[in-house]
């Protein structure tokens, strides 16, 4: 379990395009900010367990940093500069630069993956569940992941 975590828009928006929410059972707090709330905002794209977090002036100073600087989506810039302003370490996003832009910043960063391969490692689903998921992320959601990313996670599921 995962006590507290800030999220982008990728994994709440790619877990409910499979209709698997009940994976974000392994966190105890979520929280995002309202540009992804706003982002959020697509049909049959509903997340009541998360959290919106007001930014201070000084967050919205370095998220406008991020997205000018990094060449970040405004998403992923006040979702990073949340996980500064609050003190929490992880952070979840597909999107690849942002994930390391949030590393350089001492942040734990994931992706929707590694959401279903933790949900199997902590028994809150069975191995075919996860397998089925990881499938479903790569062949019926907009998430881009590549086959070997896939067949890491599916690796991944089957030594755990």
């Amino acid at each position: 379990m995962i006590d507290e975590a800030v999220f982008d828009t990728g994994p709440l928006l790619h877990l409910g395009e499979i209709d698997s929410k009940e994976l974000l059972e392994i966190f105890g707090k979520i929280y995002t900010t309202s540009t992804v709330e706003e982002e959020l905002e697509l049909p049959g794209v509903e997340i009541s367990s998360v959290v919106k977090r007001k930014l201070e002036a000084e967050s919205k100073d370095r998220a406008k940093h991020l997205a000018d600087r990094k060449g970040l989506e405004l998403g992923e810039a006040t979702s990073i500069a949340l996980c500064l302003q609050e003190g929490i370490e992880y952070f979840f996003t597909d999107d690849l630069e942002a994930r390391k832009t949030a590393e350089t910043r001492g942040l734990e960063a994931h992706g929707t993956l590694a959401i279903v391969t933790r949900a199997y490692s902590l028994e809150i689903i069975e191995m075919e569940e996860a397998e089925q998921a990881i499938k479903d992320l790569y062949m019926d959601s907009s998430l881009f992941v590549t086959r070997d990313l896939v067949d890491w996670a599916l690796e991944k599921i089957r030594k755990t």
